[in-house]
């Protein structure tokens, strides 16, 4: 019999998801890809090749669907430069993979933490932006 509990959990998630905002969809995205490694890393302890490819595999997914968001043909420079990052880390997964590569485990969770942590600065600064643009008064109205 399933526990109650799991079934309000993922319900929660459900909801959770499918009522962020796109910023907090990436962010979400990012502690996935992490949470991943993490697990990838306990497989290659527990020296269990299938939890290793799964975990890897999930990781590659998303950066992979991050890959696709970006713009190429109209994008600027940056979204070219984060397009190559995104794929030097998919290639460093597969040394992970195929050869249970630690260090290439540990410095592709280092940059996920680094770009995580860069989007949540960008989007705080983009919020208080927009709320400093947006009068609290509408002056029609005063």
């Amino acid at each position: 019999m399933l526990n109650p509990y799991v079934k309000n959990l993922n319900q929660y998630k459900n909801n959770e998801i499918l009522t962020a905002t796109p910023e907090k969809l990436m962010i979400m995205l990012y502690d996935a890809a992490i949470q991943f490694l993490i697990k990838a890393g306990k497989a290659i302890e527990a020296n269990n090749p299938e939890e290793i490819c799964n975990n890897v595999i999930g990781c590659q997914k998303i950066l992979r669907e991050f890959m696709k968001t970006i713009d190429l043909e109209n994008g600027i420079e940056v979204g070219r430069h984060l397009f190559r990052f995104y794929d030097k880390l998919v290639r460093k997964l597969y040394q992970v993979n195929r050869r249970r590569d630690t260090e290439a485990l540990e410095y592709v969770i280092n940059e996920l933490k680094v770009l995580r942590k860069t989007f949540l600065e960008a989007i705080d600064i983009a919020a208080k932006e927009k709320a400093e643009n947006i009068p609290l008064i509408d002056e029609q109205d005063a």
